[in-house]
């Protein structure tokens, strides 16, 4: 058996498919093959729930360690690690709790588990230049109105049924948020992003997340100013105001 043979059949028998990677291993008189190739599987699905955990520590306080810890198994066995990169693993655990018919009596968690992985997806994004927005007066108007603008490497955007981000706050440390005066079931627009050390989360206008998602769909000035009309100026003052746009580039 060549060597990528044998590692396809150990890393799907890790992850709960129908293959027999016992008799790749040697017992001995303390240990039986089969209970030598638990431990590695225990300690590789130890090591992926506890990354799920330190994720989404408010989705596991809000259904509690042992559903969490089953769903995170499951979840483990159906997506497993593709990136040689840790902090990419688990950026479709809200999907899945989305479609999980046992989760689905937390109508919110889903959503919960979203804004959790945008927080840790801004926080493993890697760090961006400015554009010196000192400069665009050295453009002519035509090369101006092709301009597109970019939102910071760091930000997400988030739209969602519930209050999310005050639920997340009532759940950390020394929060004076309270659950029970959380109006949870209303609709909210979110940015999230980071600056330099420090996680930020604004909730926005429906004016301001329609702006910004057609910054992020690298919608060029023109038609920006012909979408936004009135506010384009205040929206772009207010973006570059608060760093949501962090540079721009010239369009073909």
């Amino acid at each position: 058996m060549i060597l990528k043979e044998l590692q396809y059949d150990f890393v799907g028998a890790f992850f709960g498919a129908d293959i027999d990677a016992d008799k790749y291993i040697v017992s001995d008189d303390q240990l039986t093959a089969k209970q030598r190739f638990g431990i590695y599987k225990g300690s590789v699905h130890g090591v992926l729930t506890q990354a799920l955990s330190d994720i989404y520590p408010v989705c596991k306080e809000l259904v509690g360690d042992r559903f969490f810890d089953h769903v995170s198994s499951l979840y483990i066995n159906q997506n497993p690690p593709t990136s040689a990169l840790f902090a990419d693993f688990g950026g479709q655990f809200s999907d899945f709790l989305r479609h999980f018919e046992a989760a689905k009596s937390v109508e919110y968690l889903a959503d919960t588990a979203q804004l959790e992985w945008l927080r840790h997806k801004a926080w493993h994004s890697k760090n961006q230049e400015a554009s010196d927005f000192t400069t665009l007066g050295n453009y002519t108007e035509q090369q101006q109105m092709g301009m597109r603008f970019a939102l910071p490497e760091t930000a997400s955007l988030l739209q969602t049924d519930y209050q999310v981000e005050q639920l997340w706050q009532a759940h950390q440390k020394g929060s004076d948020i309270k659950l029970t005066e959380i109006d949870l079931f209303r609709h909210l627009n979110l940015l999230v992003w980071r600056i330099d050390y420090t996680i930020h989360m604004q909730e926005l206008s429906t004016l301001q997340i329609e702006f910004l998602t057609a910054v992020q769909e690298q919608t060029p000035l023109s038609s920006l100013a012909e979408q936004f009309t009135e506010h384009l100026s205040e929206l772009l003052s207010t973006s570059l105001k608060n760093g949501w746009i962090r540079s721009f580039h010239l369009g073909v």
